[in-house]
């Protein structure tokens, strides 16, 4: 073996471990990079995760809010019933008043009075129809028989 050959066999390793050096350092850099694309991926799908939620909280408000609402309106219902039904109730006892006072008259002064009282139940009750609540009411009453049917 002459003294060449001794060098070049010498060299054959150390590029070898260079080669496999150099080798080991593209495989970390590829390595760095999979694991930097992988975190960037799950950032993005967390953030859409993220924004669904709040898209599905802004939804549940909503709905929670028109649940309020309607069960405001149900109560506005009922109040307006209440209403209702204390006016025929005493609309009720004012014609029973006026029953009672009209019973114990005798049927000859009772043909005199009824035009006059006739006329007086005419006049209350145009009031009613022509009041403000009552149109008022009347067309609540068609809009809830429309959206009911």
């Amino acid at each position: 073996m002459s003294g060449d050959e001794s060098v070049g066999s010498k060299v054959q390793p150390k590029e070898m471990i260079a080669k496999s050096i150099k080798r080991m350092e593209n495989m970390r850099k590829g390595l760095l990079a999979n694991r930097d694309q992988s975190l960037l991926t799950v950032r993005e799908k967390q953030q859409e995760i993220f924004m669904r939620i709040i898209q599905m909280q802004r939804v549940l408000q909503e709905r929670r809010e028109l649940i309020r609402a309607q069960g405001a309106s149900i109560n506005l219902r009922g109040e307006v019933g209440q209403k209702i039904d204390r006016g025929l109730i005493e609309l009720q006892s004012l014609v029973q008043s006026v029953r009672d006072a009209l019973m114990g008259r005798d049927t000859s002064e009772l043909m005199k009075l009824e035009p006059s009282i006739q006329g007086e139940i005419e006049a209350e009750a145009n009031k009613i129809i022509e009041s403000e609540f009552f149109r008022t009411l009347v067309k609540q009453l068609k809009k809830e028989s429309d959206s009911s049917a």
